[in-house]
């Protein structure tokens, strides 16, 4: 099994986001896991170098609005990647492509 089977095949939606993402309370959840943005199709938002980086990926069920977009990105889909140890943080966050779907469970 490659890395980015064994990683999807792992992930448990957790009942919200991480609070770094800032997403509304309640917000349903697409997908959650810890993966990285290129496995998931969603490397064309975000700094380059965060795109092969593995952290926990966060993608909302439905559009919402967010002040990290900008104003004709609003409302989207949107994606939060959440990387760090040790409680340092640091993230990205963006829209979602219209036809992206969640992969399917393995």
């Amino acid at each position: 099994m490659g890395v980015a089977a064994l990683l999807l095949s792992s992930c448990t939606p957790p009942a919200a986001a991480d609070p770094y993402c800032d997403f509304p309370s309640g917000t349903p959840l697409a997908f959650s896991g810890e993966t990285t943005l290129t496995e998931l199709g969603l490397d064309q938002k975000g700094p380059v170098e965060a795109h092969d980086q593995v952290g926990m990926i966060y993608v909302t069920a439905n559009e919402i609005q967010h002040e990290a977009l900008l104003s004709e990105e609003q409302p989207a889909r949107v994606f939060c990647g959440v990387y760090g140890e040790n409680q340092v943080v640091g993230g990205v966050i963006g829209p979602v492509p219209d036809d992206w779907r969640p992969p399917s469970p393995s």
